[in-house]
């Protein structure tokens, strides 16, 4: 009796001692096929030191319904690892297509013609995300008779 407990015990460990795959509780196997573009402003805008700006993001599931959020990134070009200026992103609730305008403030002490770069950003299920290609404008010192100053 012993040798059988013995057997079924050792047959059941050495079953159990492989690996093998074993799902994530964070990532789902649905997918998305996302796409994302900066709408506006326009490359080559010139901004206003100091001043506000709309910059308005589209993002879109091409193959169903599993655009989870939408975003934005602003970062100054050539500052030694594009340092980020701001950011923001908003869940969707699921959809298919998603438009947002965040508000920017472009920062007041910023060296004349800094180039800032805009980037949208798309969420889909899990940790699936897509960063479109960036829009880049200009700053300028914000002073009296400055269009958007």
């Amino acid at each position: 009796m012993k040798r059988r407990v013995l057997v079924v015990v050792l047959a059941l460990s050495s079953g159990c001692g492989f690996d093998r795959e074993r799902p994530s509780p964070i990532e789902t196997d649905e997918q998305a096929n996302l796409s994302v573009e900066v709408l506006s402003p326009r490359t080559g805008t010139v901004l206003g030191a100091g001043t506000d700006v709309t910059v308005e993001v589209s993002a879109r599931d091409l193959s169903g319904d599993r655009l989870e959020g939408i975003g934005f990134v602003a970062r100054r070009s050539g500052s030694g690892g594009n340092a980020t200026l701001d950011s923001l992103a908003q869940a969707t609730g699921g959809g298919t297509l998603a438009v947002r305008e965040f508000t920017f403030t472009v920062p007041a002490l910023l060296p004349v013609n800094t180039q800032i770069d805009l980037f949208g950003i798309a969420y889909g299920p899990g940790a699936q995300v897509r960063v479109s290609a960036p829009r880049s404008v200009t700053v300028i010192p914000c002073m009296e008779n400055v269009p958007g100053c």
